[in-house]
């Protein structure tokens, strides 16, 4: 095939994290996945391409270093997919938008959604500091898939400890609801994340006959969301706060014309 995965003795260090020390140290040493995956990735006829959407001030470049380590780990090759500089989108790769900072122009909007309505596949993120009135295309991307914005961070309640970390409210362990997409993580008992600085979304109360979406990750009903637009940089809840149980993560399908 021309390819050939390089492995090094520090390749095969598991590193666990110590919450005591609040660092990571050496937890073990691992062998076969490692070595099953580069017998996988030199023979395998084609590898699965992620593309990850620049120009938008998105998550990128160093801040996305250990995802994209991870990606290339599990045989993912990832590319940047740049349509402001007119590049395209490769209609076999999955699509990456991660929070991004400024809007996508009408052309780009246009190319996402052709690539979707051609059987493209998106994995979308956005971050609560989101101002989504300045934003709109992105937006009405987002809608279009049963998620609409909601500004604010999501806190946990303080009486709902099992629903986030230590003393962190800010710092979510949402439940995970079962889907085609988490049902094998469910019954795995690999249940358990942590989401620190939360956006919400809420859920349509209908939808058109062409779109189906159901919640993934749902908060503690205790929580609220706290909109740091109002001047105030507390995190404790005020009067006007909206009330939880809030949608925090969504899987979308929509049949198109063409299937």
């Amino acid at each position: 095939t021309g390819r050939y995965k390089l492995l090094s003795p520090e390749s095969f260090v598991t590193l666990g994290y110590d919450v005591d020390a609040g660092s990571y140290r050496i937890s073990g040493l691992r062998y076969e996945k490692l070595l099953t995956e580069a017998v996988v990735f030199v023979t395998s006829e084609s590898i699965p391409v992620i593309q990850v959407l620049t120009g938008h001030g998105e998550i990128t470049g160093e801040s996305l270093a250990t995802f994209t380590e991870f990606l290339a780990g599990c045989n993912y090759q990832v590319e940047e997919a740049r349509l402001l500089s007119g590049g395209t989108l490769n209609p076999d790769a999955l699509l990456m938008i991660l929070s991004p900072q400024r809007d996508l122009s009408d052309a780009e909007a246009a190319a996402v959604q052709a690539f979707a309505a051609n059987g493209g596949r998106l994995f979308v993120t956005r971050d609560f500091t989101d101002d989504t009135d300045a934003m709109p295309n992105f937006t009405a991307l987002l809608k279009s898939y049963g998620a609409t914005p909601l500004a604010g961070v999501v806190v946990a309640g303080a009486g709902e400890s099992g629903t986030y970390y230590a003393d962190q409210q800010l710092y979510l362990l949402p439940y995970m609801r079962e889907t085609p997409l988490t049902s094998e993580l469910i019954a795995g008992g690999m249940n358990v994340l942590m989401l620190a600085g939360s956006a919400a979304f809420a859920m349509p109360e209908e939808t058109d006959g062409a779109l189906s979406a159901a919640e993934v990750l749902r908060s503690g009903d205790q929580a609220y969301l706290r909109d740091p637009s109002d001047g105030n940089v507390s995190i404790a809840r005020q009067e006007k706060d909206a009330s939880g149980p809030f949608t925090l993560a969504v899987a979308a399908e929509r049949m198109h014309a063409s299937g």
